[in-house]
């Protein structure tokens, strides 16, 4: 009889500590698949630079919402962004230098798309660069990759 309750109580610990891991397992399952993806930031820039912040309106040609926040997950691979800058103007050289650029107020400045390859755990950083005094030129860049 002892030796019964023993493998009773030895089956209970093992099924307590086989719950336990798969617990554990589906757990770390989402952190694991957050680590996978990449990050993309659209609403930082370097104006002193000019490089606008971005204005995202679509991801992968599905459209976003001009209020989202600039804080994009994705998985690897190539994703296609399109986008505009407003702000910023005020502190670049091609809007306040010698013979400045005016541009409207509100205006889509840069209005382009551009496509980033994105890789796991790096975040990338894009902008509308609009250090030409030729407008045909400003456009969304990637400025800074995080590794």
């Amino acid at each position: 009889m002892n030796k019964l309750i023993r493998n009773l109580l030895l089956a209970g610990v093992l099924a307590t500590a086989s719950a336990f891991a798969t617990a554990q397992e589906k757990a770390a399952a989402p952190a694991e698949a957050k680590a996978e993806k990449g990050l993309v930031v659209t609403t930082e820039g370097l104006p002193e630079r000019c490089i606008l912040p971005l204005i995202l309106t679509s991801v992968d040609g599905e459209a976003v919402d001009e209020t989202t926040t600039g804080r994009f997950e994705l998985d690897p691979g190539p994703h296609s962004f399109a986008g505009y800058a407003t702000e910023g103007t005020e502190l670049c050289a091609t809007f306040t230098g010698e013979n400045p650029i005016a541009v409207q107020e509100g205006a889509h400045i840069g209005e382009s798309t551009t496509t980033v390859d994105v890789v796991a755990k790096k975040e990338y950083y894009l902008g509308v660069d609009v250090r030409s005094k030729d407008k045909s030129k400003w456009k969304i860049v990637t400025w800074k990759i995080k590794h």
